[in-house]
């Protein structure tokens, strides 16, 4: 999976250092709790042909037995960002169609723990300074101003389907 940036959404580095000086031991909640981001890996990268794509995944990656998977729309974005042929970069993966196959969880009865499915795993990051707090007041006049009083913090999880091998690589999907 790529990472993008949405430039507007980050904070200034000071407004960060702060937060984390203030009251490190404390227990957080967010102020906002963002939607679920879901990302359906739909590529699985040979390992022996990573090298177009990156040549950092051969060495990070090749203890992962069961594959490593992309999204095709990160190749694209590779390909555009860094000016790869997309052809190249896809000749390295071989496409698994998450669609044709029932969620993990779905499955049930006897020859179900073998057969392809689609597994779900999720993370979260519970509690991150995620834009700049604004607060309302008057200013010396009476009129109402809006001011910077601090930083919102959010929450945000994703979820990961990837085709598992078996219902038995996919037992928190349950």
């Amino acid at each position: 999976m790529t990472v993008r940036f949405i430039f507007s959404a980050l904070i200034p580095v000071v407004m960060d250092v702060i937060v984390g000086m203030k009251n490190p031991t404390a227990i957080r909640s967010p102020e906002e709790e963002r939607e679920t981001t879901i990302y359906s890996l739909d590529l699985l990268v040979n390992l022996e042909k990573a090298l177009v794509i990156s040549p950092h995944i051969y060495n990070l990656c090749k203890e992962a037995k069961d594959g490593v998977f992309t999204q095709e729309s990160d190749l694209k974005t590779i390909s555009k960002s860094l000016d790869k042929d997309y052809n190249t970069l896809i000749s390295a993966t071989s496409d698994l169609s998450p669609n044709k196959y029932s969620h993990c969880h779905d499955l049930k009865g006897p020859g179900s723990l073998s057969q392809l499915c689609v597994c779900q795993i999720h993370t979260c990051v519970m509690w991150y300074p995620c834009g700049l707090k604004y607060c309302q007041g008057s200013d010396n006049f009476g009129r109402l101003v809006s001011y910077r009083c601090g930083i919102k913090t959010c929450k945000r999880c994703l979820a990961f389907n990837y085709v598992a091998a078996s219902k038995m690589k996919c037992l928190w999907d349950f």
